[in-house]
């Protein structure tokens, strides 16, 4: 590790992660459980989703969604209407995007009662704010964590925190014995979403990937620069970000930089992981570009999850289904198929998932296997 004096300094970043969980209801002929929330089909899904947009920022209560008892973490429920979803389906306005809420893929943002914290004996130089949330769909769902790191910390210290978060038990809430690694936090979520949204732990499918992006809002000192990683301490200080990452490779780490403008902007990226380098947008001076930079951060984790949601969808329904899908699962496919090859949002964060030829041979054997169009 090198010493924090030799590196950059930064002032905020943000780091978000996310889980991800495929119900099994569509996937096994409705044999599964079926959604105590009843967004089960397109017609219930919508109801749902006109019910929610209506709340507007306030949310609507869970409780009152399901006319029962309290969730065992959910708490209430949100549309995620925002620029991000009218450039991704081009609907307009709120009540036209309800419409295509089951087709499009949008999903429900669902606050969650437990208060997360972070303990700071791991980062006592820095204010790491978690901010937990699950992003539902029809077929399944993400826990997403979202953590905004503010105060003084280099390359190296950031490494080092990403470790800590998926490896230390750094996260607190009530009711739990003690601190909690990050896995603990998310399996706490995912069984009560299951309870809450899905009918039981053993109806879902649960994936083991976690999707990572990373993001430095605001600099300090310095600056990274791709023309001179080999030739200072900026690389080996990178990789040990990037192995810290899961998905991210830090061998291969030059053939894994990507360039947006130049040397200075720039994404690092594999699979599951990117690490977002855009120093023309981080004039602390100007709020319109930290403002954009956030947007461009939160679009590209957005997209990435969306994305991977599709490929494993796909991937399960090519795994478990032997004839034609149960009504509701088509259109579901079709949707997917359709962004995969023809991806509405593009940026150099999402590249290794729109240009990655294995994603394209999952989306043209779905359509042939289900009759879809590519």
């Amino acid at each position: 590790m090198i010493s924090s004096g030799s590196e950059r300094e930064f002032v905020q970043t943000r780091i978000d992660i996310a889980d991800f969980h495929t119900t099994l209801y569509f996937l096994q002929g409705t044999s599964g459980v079926a959604s105590n929330l009843g967004i089960d089909t397109p017609q219930a899904y919508e109801s749902l989703y006109r019910a929610i947009a209506e709340t507007k920022d306030a949310g609507y209560s869970y409780q009152e969604a399901i006319s029962g008892n309290q969730g065992k973490v959910f708490d209430r429920l949100h549309s995620v209407y925002s620029k991000f979803w009218q450039k991704y389906l081009h609907y307009g306005d709120e009540r036209t995007f309800t419409k295509y809420a089951w087709e499009g893929f949008i999903p429900i943002r669902v606050s969650l009662q437990p208060k997360l914290s972070f303990d700071p004996i791991f980062q006592p130089e820095c204010k790491v704010s978690p901010v937990p949330k699950v992003i539902l769909f029809p077929f399944g769902w993400s826990n997403w964590l979202s953590l905004l790191v503010n105060g003084k910390h280099s390359l190296s210290s950031l490494a080092s925190m990403v470790t800590n978060i998926f490896n230390q038990p750094v996260f607190t809430f009530p009711g739990a014995k003690g601190p909690v690694k990050l896995q603990d936090w998310f399996d706490y979520v995912a069984d009560g979403t299951c309870c809450d949204a899905f009918g039981g732990y053993d109806a879902v499918y649960h994936k083991q990937e976690l999707l990572v992006t990373v993001t430095v809002l605001v600099r300090g000192t310095g600056f990274l620069s791709t023309g001179r990683l080999s030739t200072t301490s900026d690389l080996p200080a990178l990789q040990d970000l990037v192995c810290s990452i899961p998905g991210l490779d830090s061998k291969r780490i030059r053939d894994q930089i990507y360039k947006i403008q130049g040397n200075l902007n720039f994404v690092v990226w594999d699979d599951y992981g990117c690490f977002i380098w855009f120093y023309k947008l981080m004039d602390t001076a100007d709020k319109g570009n930290y403002r954009r930079l956030n947007c461009y951060h939160r679009n590209t984790f957005q997209a990435l999850m969306l994305g991977w949601h599709q490929v494993k969808l796909l991937e399960e329904a090519l795994f478990r289904i032997k004839g034609a899908p149960v009504s509701g699962l088509e259109g579901l496919l079709q949707g997917a198929v359709t962004t995969l090859m023809h991806p509405p949002y593009v940026s150099a964060g999402v590249h290794p998932l729109i240009k990655g030829a294995e994603v394209k041979a999952i989306a043209t054997r779905a359509a042939q296997k289900f009759n879809l169009t590519i």
